[in-house]
């Protein structure tokens, strides 16, 4: 190998080293340099995961929604797009309310698609000459049904195959699904929500193509960024047809996610014409143009794209944004008051209230500014705010509860999976503006136990929540098992629980394409670049482990030489890491970083078959070893993992009504104070499955002592997807005991019944458990 590492797949060049595209440089570098798109690629069991993440939730076969449906070919069915904007004239459904929502008002293809659901209606719809209807999805919702874009003929209800679709969205009256669908063609969907989650999708798509190398992804994406390109107004605006960048605008919001597919799309390709859109569109935005809170989130794309070569304008209107606009300055006010981390003021909702979403893309943006400002307030609003999460939030899988607000910590608390990608991101982001290893601990905890308790094995379905704590029986979760059953019913709030089930599609559809994101940013911040400033040699910084392999450039920065880095581990579930100089150009000299988690007290170093002395781990959580290296030098580093039983209690976040069957919204309530029990080892949080037994039984009270406990493992399967049948397990001591609710904590412990008999319960990882399970115990005393 000589030379830079090049590797082309559709134009996506992989060059190693910190990322060269970006060049314009922040005034603080930042303390890990992002490698470029493709240099981290999946190997192993991460593979495995990644490849059912390219099948499922990023494929571009994977057609719209699969409530959008008929029965059959040739049979009339329930169907969910009309062939008009509102209501038909003259027409109405029988024995359904009209409905006004937030989602487009009534009137609007929402208001219809409700409506269409009861089976009379559709029924009378089909053979109504007025209502011809185009659907896009998988007929019947099952697997190798015929995808594409389907025109219900009028009045038979006869089916017929038109064109293929790829996207989260409907499609304009009587327009072929292929010219419009998704961004390609240029022409969002009707509403704010099926933009969102389409620019989700795509960026999730654009991720994953970079870090898997496929071409088929990355044409797709091509695709839907030369349409946009091709038609401006529908990035300017994606929820009308009129250029309007009013302050406070909601569709800044959906421009924010898009960017950042544009974005990843400009590193992984070198296309810099889409930059130079992004340098355009922006080009007449000024501060006073995001009042919202998710519009703010545009200032990552205008800091992202001054990154890129943009001008010195991006960068100054955005840092302007966080000084004129209202939800930033209302932030920063309270992340430095102290409130965050106030546990009274917390539990009073005196301090900062937010939808989780929200909460985190803003948190991150202070730390994002202070690369660029310099403003150390700034840097520690972003600490803040993380510690506040972290502190008040964030569940025993490692994310923030969000139904759709901050909660706390309770057994019933949802999780929108829009969280998990969001989390994960800005704590990415986190860890490269800090080199700070906690971020990476979270970053780790989060993704390998509510990411992947978040997806099916196939990652061809998801949740739309997902809470610690879960039965089929609880609190009504059994009233819709079925998507099918439930679909119009949760905007009344009679489905709300089938949001817990799995499912290839959620209302709103936010998280069926955010789900795409989440993977792929997690393997792309694997490793960065770093630099060691006295001695001006590039080397690797080793932030998440996983199997992957990392293509870098290293060395003396007058004489830089190409490495790849082979990372071979079964990590999580294994405690050895093994790193390998499968390709080094010449024997060079650089700093190889390792990240020590916060949970391992004791790790150790082999070099080349031989135990080595163990640098001091630095205040950031890294050890380093800056030598000199030849290629088919080889590092083992361990990390043991003891299990570890921590007693913990409730939280709830003051200002919040009880849980409401009549508001999909509402949020939940809990008790504070209640006693629980989290069983962790190494990143993984460990439950009790109840896959296979989703009624329960589940009335156990757990001896909260590691000492008692025992850990198994065993070989990983040939193909892994998080089974039910884990290489890792846990066995622990219980007893039975009147627990009548599992979304509602015992008020104290319970105490050992010496008469009574002791059951061993074995649990797997949470990820591994998916939907139904016990994550937080009762404990006995």
């Amino acid at each position: 190998m000589t030379g830079r590492v090049l590797v082309f797949v559709l134009g996506l060049a992989t060059t190693g080293g910190a990322d060269p595209r970006r060049v314009n440089q922040p005034l603080v570098p930042y303390a890990l340099e992002p490698l470029q798109w493709g240099d981290v690629q999946p190997r192993g069991w991460l593979l495995d995961w990644a490849t059912a993440a390219r099948h499922g939730a990023a494929s571009p076969e994977r057609a719209t929604f699969a409530t959008e449906k008929v029965s059959a070919i040739g049979q009339p069915g329930c169907v969910a797009a009309p062939s008009h904007p509102g209501p038909v004239p003259g027409y109405s459904c029988p024995n359904k309310e009209e409905h006004t929502d937030q989602f487009g008002g009534n009137g609007s293809a929402f208001q219809m698609l409700w409506n269409l659901t009861d089976a009379e209606c559709c029924n009378a719809c089909i053979e109504d000459p007025r209502c011809d209807v185009w659907v896009s999805g998988l007929l019947n919702n099952q697997p190798g049904d015929p995808v594409g874009c389907w025109r219900l003929e009028k009045p038979s209800g006869k089916a017929q195959h038109v064109g293929r679709t790829a996207g989260f969205v409907r499609n304009d009256p009587g327009v072929e699904c292929e010219s419009i669908n998704g961004w390609r063609g240029g022409r969002p969907s009707y509403v704010g929500f099926w933009d969102e989650d389409s620019a989700y999708w795509i960026d999730g798509m654009t991720r994953l193509g970079a870090v898997l190398h496929d071409d088929t992804l990355m044409a797709r994406v091509k695709e839907d960024i030369d349409a946009v390109l091709a038609n401006p107004i529908y990035f300017h605006n994606t929820w009308s047809d009129e250029h309007d960048l009013s302050a406070g605008s909601a569709e800044g919001w959906v421009r924010s996610v898009y960017s950042r597919a544009m974005l990843a799309y400009i590193d992984a390709t070198g296309d810099f014409s889409v930059q130079k859109f992004l340098e355009r569109a922006f080009s007449n935005y000024t501060a006073l143009d995001s009042q919202s809170d998710r519009s703010l989130t545009q200032i990552e794309a205008l800091l992202e794209g001054h990154a890129y070569g943009g001008p010195d304008s991006m960068k100054s209107t955005a840092l302007m944004m966080m000084e004129v606009n209202n939800i930033s300055q209302h932030y920063l006010e309270a992340l430095l008051s102290g409130c965050a981390t106030n546990e009274t003021a917390i539990a009073s909702g005196g301090c900062i209230q937010s939808h989780g979403v929200s909460f985190n893309e803003i948190a991150k943006l202070f730390a994002m500014a202070y690369s660029w400002n310099g403003n150390s307030s700034y840097l520690q609003a972003s600490v803040n705010a993380f510690e506040m999460l972290e502190l008040f939030h964030v569940q025993v899988h490692g994310v923030n509860s969000a139904d759709e607000q901050l909660n706390g910590i309770g057994p019933n608390f949802g999780t929108e999976t829009c969280d998990v990608s969001d989390f994960t991101y800005s704590n990415e982001w986190m860890l490269r503006v800090t080199g700070n290893g906690l971020y990476a601990d979270r970053t780790e905890k989060a993704t390998f136990n509510a990411g992947a308790g978040a997806v099916n094995r196939t990652y061809l379905a998801h949740l739309y929540y997902q809470s610690p704590n879960l039965l089929n029986t609880s609190d009504g979760i059994a009233w819709f098992p079925s998507e099918e059953e439930c679909f119009g019913q949760e905007a009344h709030g009679n489905c709300r629980y089938t949001r817990w089930t799995f499912g290839h599609f959620h209302l709103p559809p936010c998280c069926t394409g955010n789900q795409a994101r989440m993977l792929p940013n997690f393997i792309h911040h694997m490793s960065f670049g770093v630099a060691d400033s006295h001695t001006h040699t590039s080397g690797v910084a080793v932030s998440i482990y996983g199997p992957n392999r990392v293509n870098a450039e290293v060395g003396p920065q007058s004489a830089r030489v190409a490495l790849q880095l082979d990372i071979t581990t079964n990590y999580p579930f294994d405690e050895d890491v093994r790193l390998s100089m499968s390709e080094l150009e010449s024997a060079t000299t650089f700093p190889l970083m390792m990240r020590v988690p916060r949970w391992c007290s004791d790790a150790s170093l082999k070099f080349n078959g031989k135990a080595i002395t163990m640098p001091n781990v630095d205040s950031k959580g890294f050890v380093t070893l800056n030598r000199l290296w030849n290629a088919g030098d080889q590092l083992i580093l361990t990390l043991p993992m003891r299990i570890r039983a921590t007693k913990r209690k409730t939280f709830m976040n003051g200002k919040h009504a009880p849980l409401s069957h009549t508001s999909p919204w509402t949020g939940a309530s809990v008790t504070p104070g209640l006693p629980f029990c989290e069983v962790e080892v190494g990143p993984l949080a460990f439950a009790l499955p109840l896959e296979k037994t989703p009624s329960g039984p589940a009335n156990y009270a757990i001896d909260c002592n590691a000492s008692t406990m025992t850990l198994t493992r065993r070989e990983m399967p040939q193909l892994f997807d998080w089974p039910l049948d884990s290489p890792i397990s846990v066995q622990v001591k219980a007893q039975e005991i009147e627990w009548r609710d599992v979304w509602v904590m015992p008020s104290t412990p319970f105490l050992y019944n010496t008469s009574a008999a002791e059951v061993q319960l074995t649990l797997i990882p949470y990820g591994s458990a998916k939907a139904f399970k016990i994550s937080m115990f009762p404990y006995l005393q």
